[in-house]
């Protein structure tokens, strides 16, 4: 086995560093070959009819890859008790991540991107047009390349209900970004995995347990309504992504996640009720409603905040605030109308955002 891993590495390194500088890019059919097909920098890069196009840049996902694997290889080597193998995979892996933070990381925004090929700066066309946030960007917490602040700028974007702090997953872009493609606002199980695996290793339990409870939401409700397994899921509502392909395996992967979680002694199933609502948590009233419902809620801070209402599709059909509010109780009123007009009796979902956090829940209307 690790023969074969040696091997595989070596392809890597030889056939996709065209400017031989250490860091690779994506080559032969790329857009397959990055598991990636679809995505705001491919598009950027000159779309999906010429593979050739990923390979203009430094792929910040693929070197974090080979980071993984070069301590995989360091691991292996070492159980052969071939302890100079060993040694010079941990150099690589050193050297790999070294270079990952120089070029790729950027201060200014405190994420990860890609890189222009030749120029090692973000800048392909137009000034900075790599820097999109895309979940990728979370990769070199699951390779172990980020520092210890680097990791906390991370867990603050995922934290963020503007960017990747979304009901039912991290999706593939920033929620905020204008791109808007096939695919930008999906949530991909085994990426989800990935993410969730950095938490635990920088030690952020909590917050991979409250990653793996909205992946889980997602996929169960989906399951309940669709009764199917699909590839990916609707970041903002428990369905399928536009994609709707159906029976993939992928989703087995929160199976792991549960697995994990127990191992480092955090279990999604026996969580303690706390005596006292936290900041924020919503109540609602009545739920089941007919013509008019109250969502109670107390912010810890004041700043902004934002309440609504979407229906089973993902689609907002309602916003009942987006303002700066002050600390303490607040109680917001429905009507009970969507886009201006009498609601149709079903299942709709909520979701608040305040206090940098979001808090999301369901809602009955009987007429």
């Amino acid at each position: 086995m690790y023969e074969y891993g040696v091997r595989f590495h070596s392809f890597w390194v030889r056939e996709r560093d065209d400017d031989r500088d250490g860091l690779c890019e994506w080559g032969g059919d790329a857009f397959l070959e990055s598991v990636r097909d679809y995505n705001v920098i491919w598009d950027l890069l000159g779309g999906y009819p010429d593979p050739h196009n990923a390979n203009k840049v430094e792929a910040l996902d693929l070197n974090c890859e080979l980071v993984m694997e070069e301590k995989a290889l360091a691991s292996m080597a070492a159980a052969l008790g071939k302890q100079e193998e060993s040694t010079h995979w941990e150099r690589l892996a050193q050297a790999r991540a070294d270079a990952i933070n120089a070029l790729m990381w950027d201060p200014e925004t405190r994420f990860y991107y890609h890189v222009e090929r030749n120029s090692h700066t973000f800048t392909y066309r137009s000034t900075n047009d790599l820097r999109r946030k895309e979940i990728i960007g979370f990769l070199p917490l699951w390779a172990g390349v980020a520092n210890q602040a680097q990791a906390r700028y991370l867990l603050a974007e995922l934290r963020n209900p503007e960017t990747f702090g979304r009901p039912y997953g991290v999706p593939l872009l920033a929620h905020n970004d204008p791109y808007d493609g096939y695919d930008a606002h999906s949530v991909y199980p085994e990426w989800n995995f990935l993410v969730f695996r950095g938490l635990l290793a920088y030690g952020f339990y909590d917050e991979a347990r409250e990653l793996a409870e909205r992946l889980f939401a997602g996929v169960i409700e989906t399951l309940r309504n669709y009764h199917d397994f699909y590839e990916s899921y609707f970041c903002d509502a428990p369905r399928p992504s536009d994609s709707w392909l159906h029976t993939y395996i992928w989703t087995g992967v929160v199976a792991r996640m549960l697995l994990d979680l127990a191992e480092v002694g955090v279990r999604v199933d026996e969580q303690e009720a706390p005596q006292t609502p936290p900041p924020a948590a919503v109540a609602v009233f009545p739920n089941p409603c007919n013509s008019r419902a109250v969502f109670v809620f107390t912010t810890k801070q004041g700043g902004q905040a934002r309440l609504s209402i979407y229906d089973l599709a993902g689609r907002e059909v309602t916003r009942l605030i987006d303002q700066n509010l002050p600390a303490g109780l607040h109680r917001i009123e429905w009507d009970a109308t969507a886009l201006g007009r009498p609601a149709a009796s079903g299942l709709y979902l909520y979701v608040l955002e305040a206090d940098s956090r979001m808090w999301q829940g369901k809602i009955v209307l009987v007429r």
